[in-house]
């Protein structure tokens, strides 16, 4: 029964990323790139925003702030 439900989320999910067209369900070099570009500019971001994160840390104000 679980592995129904986890198959059914992970069904859902796909699909709305493969509209997206971010998901490579026909995988070719073009969704390749995309799916790359699209991963490289998330963790990229959160990189940059747990640096920002840490720079704050000592002040309890500061990261409050970075938080909002």
């Amino acid at each position: 029964k679980r592995l129904v439900r986890s198959k059914n989320i992970l069904n859902y999910v796909s699909r709305l990323i493969v509209l997206l067209g971010i998901w490579p369900v026909n995988i070719t070099t073009k969704s390749q790139v995309k799916l790359v570009l699209y991963m490289t500019y998330h963790c990229t971001h959160i990189t940059l925003e747990l640096t920002d994160l840490m720079m704050v840390m000592d002040s309890l104000q500061d990261v409050i702030f970075n938080l909002m």
